[in-house]
């Protein structure tokens, strides 16, 4: 499971604060605090580290955010891991947010099943989130351009291993986040996953206008060092995007974010700056 994007409460103001201007650039602090209900002068200090939020504060900013049940109270523990009145609370807080993933519960799959997923079954759980999501086989069939029968082995295999769960009244419904264990088949599995999406994503440059998606090929020369470095920033931009799809109050398309960050030439050994005596 990917490192999660926020580790303390401020970042996720921030990212709310950076959201609300993203939408509309005159959007201010201060706007911010005024839907907070805090003075613009203490969400100045909290930003800078100098001051923290009491559980009550959390409680209210939260609900003003739109965070609701488990995300509201993975905020609220967010703050206590940081300003709780003991060590213990503070302590028992960390707990608590250790399941949870950029405020949505993790969670695990039947790993001692034979499944080894295809690119398909990642898609049928995002469609689940459409507006207009059936969960009829062959509706999903015709949104992903499979076989009906493909799509009928894929729910099977799904439901048993927790991928997906069939509610009373029919409905194919997920819970985010889960842990899939790697094994040498996933491995293999994802390489396939990989070369397919690809393939997809240059027939959508002949048939999607530019308004509707985006390509990019970037060349860079850099200090090997740096690998780890840019690898944590695609992986908080990914973060980001995705956190961003959830705040949305509709959803009415399934979308492929595909990067590859990759060598073009021969690999040197990493080597440091540092000069020894």
């Amino acid at each position: 499971m990917k490192k999660p994007l926020f580790s303390d409460f401020r970042g996720v103001l921030k990212f709310e604060l950076e959201s609300r201007n993203r939408k509309n650039k005159a959007y201010s602090m201060r706007a911010f605090s005024r839907d907070l209900g805090i003075a613009p002068s203490r969400l100045s200090e909290i930003f800078a580290g100098k001051q923290s939020l009491s559980a009550k504060r959390a409680q209210t900013i939260g609900q003003r955010l739109g965070f609701k049940e488990e995300k509201l109270e993975w905020f609220c523990n967010l703050v206590t891991a940081e300003s709780g009145r003991s060590p213990h609370l503070k302590e028992e807080a960390q707990k608590r947010i250790a399941p949870f993933r950029n405020g949505v519960i993790a969670q695990t799959l039947n790993e001692n099943l034979p499944f080894d997923p295809k690119w398909y079954h990642f898609a049928i759980r995002r469609l689940t989130l459409l507006s207009n999501f059936k969960s009829d086989p062959k509706w999903i069939s015709e949104q992903l351009t499979l076989s009906e029968r493909t799509v009928k082995k894929a729910i099977k295999e799904m439901l048993i291993v927790g991928m997906l769960q069939l509610e009373s009244n029919g409905q194919l419904t997920i819970k985010e986040n889960y842990a899939l264990p790697p094994t040498p088949n996933r491995k293999r599995n994802s390489e396939l996953i990989f070369k397919t999406m690809m393939k997809k994503s240059l027939e959508s440059r002949s048939k999607i206008t530019d308004q509707y998606r985006h390509h990019g090929l970037h060349f860079f020369t850099i200090d090997a060092n740096l690998i780890p470095e840019i690898k944590q920033i695609i992986q908080e931009f990914e973060d980001k995007i995705d956190h961003l799809t959830y705040k949305s109050k509709q959803h009415n398309a399934l979308y492929t974010l595909l990067i590859n960050f990759f060598p073009n030439s021969k690999i040197e050994k990493a080597t440091t700056d540092a000069k020894t005596n």
